[in-house]
């Protein structure tokens, strides 16, 4: 908690450990407001790893307002421009963790379809292979089809990626 040069670490920590111990709930007002604030005092957080890595680490902490409308404004931002692989896939996370968030805590936000529009329109490469099969379990678990989503987490399972989606709630 005393590490002042790394303040955006220490609060992806906080966050994690927090959700690990599923007390998020417990944390201070005072602290949730010193992170969100963090995250966007940068004047171009769009392209500030540190300040994207926190807003993905930290969704739960963000109202709905806040996390659709940041997330708009990083979408509307990274449609303009073509960007790194790593940048496209760092913005690939943040919009699973959004829809993962959405659908768990069953919450109907705004911009569903416009992270699932951007996993599918991602490249076809073995890179964005992941983000592009989330976004089908995803599409198939907001239209309702449980069947459909099942089936793509039990090819993953054959597949021998059990460990990485034991914990997707189907």
């Amino acid at each position: 908690m005393d590490l002042k040069e790394h303040q955006i670490f220490k609060y992806r920590t906080v966050i994690a450990i927090a959700s690990l111990e599923n007390n998020l709930s417990d944390l201070s007002p005072s602290l949730k407001n010193k992170i969100i604030t963090k995250f966007y005092e940068r004047e171009n957080w769009f392209e500030n790893i540190g300040a994207l890595q926190l807003f993905s680490d930290c969704m739960k902490i963000f109202t709905l307002e806040q996390l659709d409308y940041f997330l708009e404004q990083l979408l509307k931002h990274y449609q303009k421009h073509t960007y790194s692989e790593n940048m496209q896939e760092r913005i690939a996370i943040i919009c699973n963790n959004y829809l993962c968030y959405c659908y768990k805590q069953k919450m109907s936000g705004s911009n569903i379809q416009n992270a699932l529009s951007y996993l599918k329109k991602l490249e076809s490469t073995g890179h964005f292979l992941l983000y592009k099969i989330c976004y089908d379990l995803y599409f198939y678990l907001f239209e309702g089809n449980i069947e459909k989503a099942d089936q793509i987490k039990k090819l993953l399972i054959n597949c021998g990626y059990q460990d990485c989606i034991e914990r997707w709630q189907i």
